[in-house]
C-alpha cells in the first residue's frame, strides 16, 4: 500500500487546482512520488494569510499525485502535480511535528474515506465553469477587437480587462499578472 503526503498550506483549493498541484515543499522526490494521494490541510496561523476559512489542520483537498517536481516557486524544493482531485471538508489532520509535511500509511489512516471521494479532472478548476470560462479574440492588425456589435475596443483595453479578470480569480495583484500576445 502507497503512503499518502500531507501538506499544510495557506493556499486555497483552487490556487492548488490552477497550479496544477501544491509548492514549495522540502520533501524527498523520490519517497513523494511513491505516494498515491497528496492532502492539503488548511493552515491558519502561517507567516501568510490562508486563503480559505477552513479550520487550521483540517483537510480540504485531496489530489492524485501524478509527478514530483522541482518546484517553479523555490530552489531546492518541489512541486507534488495532481491529475484529479477531491473537495474535501475535513478530518482535522493529526500533525505531530513542526514540519508542515507528513506521511501517512493510507487516507482512511487519517479519517478519509477514499470510496466516498467526488474526483474532478485538474482541469476543471472549483468555483470555475471551465467550458464558459474559454475565451478565444482573433485581434486584427488595426489593433480593434470586433465586439459583435460595430463597435471595437482597443486591443489595450481588452488586455487590461484579462489582467483583471486574472487578478480577481487568483486573488493576487494586477502588478503579478503579465499577459504577452506574440503575432
Amino acid at each position: 500500500m502507497a503512503e499518502i503526503l500531507t501538506v499544510l498550506t495557506y493556499k486555497s483549493a483552487h490556487h492548488i487546482v490552477a497550479d496544477g498541484g501544491t509548492q514549495s515543499w522540502v520533501i524527498s522526490q523520490r519517497r513523494a512520488r511513491r505516494c498515491t494521494y497528496v492532502v492539503c490541510v488548511r493552515h491558519q496561523h502561517g507567516p501568510y494569510k490562508a486563503e480559505g476559512s477552513e479550520p487550521h489542520k483540517h483537510a480540504f483537498l485531496v489530489g492524485r499525485v501524478s509527478d514530483v517536481v522541482p518546484s517553479s516557486e523555490t530552489k531546492d524544493r518541489f512541486r507534488v502535480e495532481i491529475s484529479e482531485y477531491a473537495i474535501i471538508d475535513g478530518p482535522q489532520i493529526p500533525l505531530n511535528s513542526a514540519s508542515p509535511t507528513q506521511y501517512f500509511p493510507s487516507l482512511s489512516s487519517i479519517g478519509i474515506d477514499e470510496a466516498s471521494l467526488d474526483w474532478k479532472p485538474s482541469r476543471d478548476i472549483p468555483g470555475e465553469n471551465i467550458s464558459a470560462s474559454r475565451l478565444s479574440l482573433s485581434i486584427p492588425k488595426s489593433g480593434q477587437v470586433d465586439t459583435g456589435n460595430g463597435e471595437g475596443v482597443a486591443t489595450m483595453s481588452v488586455i487590461m480587462q484579462a489582467k483583471k479578470l486574472v487578478s480577481d480569480g487568483l486573488q493576487v495583484p494586477l502588478s503579478a499578472v503579465e499577459i504577452i500576445v506574440r503575432g
